[in-house]
């Protein structure tokens, strides 16, 4: 199994049965090295289930990887 279908697979658990443990092996399993995080990223937001549980799977794997929480430009100006 590759490692972004390990991934995929806990996240898949995490999203089902809302079980930290699922996703705390998906989040280090993540930051285990490169992968496609493009992919990684939209096939997680494809995945069906609890709409809430996938956000905070996503949110948390943008946390794991050291992008925004948000995406969106990666340059703002700054106020003032």
């Amino acid at each position: 199994m590759t490692r972004l279908a390990t991934i995929l697979q806990h996240i898949e658990c995490y999203i089902d049965d809302g079980d930290a443990a699922d996703l705390d092996a998906a989040l280090r399993a993540a930051a285990d090295g490169p992968l496609d995080i493009a992919e990684l990223l939209d096939r997680v937001a494809r995945i069906k289930g609890d709409e809430e549980r996938r956000w905070r799977a996503i949110a948390a794997l943008r946390r794991a990887l050291r992008l925004p929480v948000v995406p969106g430009p990666v340059c703002r100006t700054r106020p003032g």
